[in-house]
């Protein structure tokens, strides 16, 4: 996008305008568009990109033809999630894009950078560094532009509710340069050094063409990057959501459904318990499940059963992770290279 371009101002001299992402199932567009409309609001100093995540397999939403009570095509009935614009609706600051499924089931949002050709030659003192202004030499995110990708899945939810589950992902990090190894095989420091601590080989200084790979001047162990596992209402995980939460280091989960309730009374209401979502947990091998949207824990009695409820949901989830309750605007600190247990 244009406005996405470093600066304050455009070529014309006029002040750039911040952009909101926002992304969803189809319908968010019209939904926020609504909502502006509605209460009679006008953005000026902000726009705002909508990205639909189409070709899911609830994306018609609850009135869509295959989930009518008659199922009988109802040509005069106006469906807000399919993809049509309504231009009464419109707002001229709010833009609609989508993103397609890929063949694997998932919805690439976004992803890192990896170091490019250009890198390499403007290290090589064939052109000038691309690092970001202001980025420090031991930027861990490799001086990208990008420093994360993001990915969604569906989950069973309900009938007609199209619901996805998100995974943020850091990238491995640089890994450290033994500076005495490096200067004893012939590169001193400099910008070779951010290309050799992302894996791509240089050559020494003296011009001779001798590459020097990256593993022969490594320090210490790699790390992983942290990868966080964020996912909505579900009475179920899909196949493709549970691959892109494995490995995660934390997985935030719903614990909407009473612990009292069946199987089948879950599935109907398109909920979890605690004690499912501590299975799931166990089954991913995740060290952190944070329990987010849960349902009523106060017996008639006026007992507070949320302790026993983290018990529950510990103890279904075999002791292999530590269980947290979550609140409005909580902050979780998240090790780099995982929580070590």
């Amino acid at each position: 996008e244009e406005e996405e371009e470093e600066g304050l101002f455009d070529e014309n001299g006029r002040v750039r305008r911040p952009v909101l992402e926002v992304y969803g199932p189809p319908g968010l567009y019209n939904y926020v568009c609504a909502s502006l409309a509605l209460s009679c609001s006008r953005l000026h100093a902000l726009r705002v990109v909508v990205y639909e995540l189409t070709g899911g397999t609830q994306e018609d939403g609850p009135h869509g033809i295959k989930w009518s009570h008659n199922r009988r095509p109802q040509p005069r009935h106006r469906n807000p999630f399919l993809g049509k614009t309504y231009h009464e609706l419109t707002q001229p600051m709010v833009v609609r894009r989508s993103i397609p499924r890929s063949l694997d089931g998932t919805w690439l949002i976004d992803d890192y950078e990896e170091v490019t050709e250009r890198d390499v030659i403007a290290a090589r003192g064939g052109g000038r560094s691309v690092r970001p202004r202001g980025a420090a030499p031991n930027d861990p995110t490799g001086g990208r532009g990008r420093s994360i990708r993001v990915a969604a899945a569906e989950v069973e939810h309900n009938p007609g509710v199209q619901t996805f589950g998100y995974v943020v992902e850091e990238p491995p990090p640089p890994r450290n340069i033994d500076v005495a190894k490096a200067e004893a095989m012939g590169v001193a420091r400099g910008p070779k050094y951010r290309l050799l601590k992302n894996g791509v080989p240089v050559e020494r200084d003296d011009g001779s063409g001798v590459l020097v790979r990256p593993e022969e001047v490594y320090r210490g162990e790699a790390q992983r990057g942290r990868k966080v596992a964020v996912v909505g209402d579900n009475w179920r995980m899909t196949e493709a959501m549970l691959r892109l939460c494995a490995g995660a280091d934390v997985l935030v989960h719903e614990a909407t459904a009473l612990d009292g309730w069946s199987a089948e009374q879950a599935r109907e209401r398109g909920h979890s318990t605690a004690v499912h979502a501590g299975r799931v947990a166990r089954s991913l091998s995740v060290p952190v499940l944070a329990l987010n949207h849960i349902g009523a824990t106060v017996d008639k009695n006026g007992r507070d059963g949320a302790t026993e409820l983290m018990e529950r949901c510990a103890e279904a989830s075999g002791g292999a992770c530590s269980v947290v309750p979550t609140f409005d605007f909580m902050e979780l600190w998240v090790p780099r290279g995982g929580f070590g247990f």
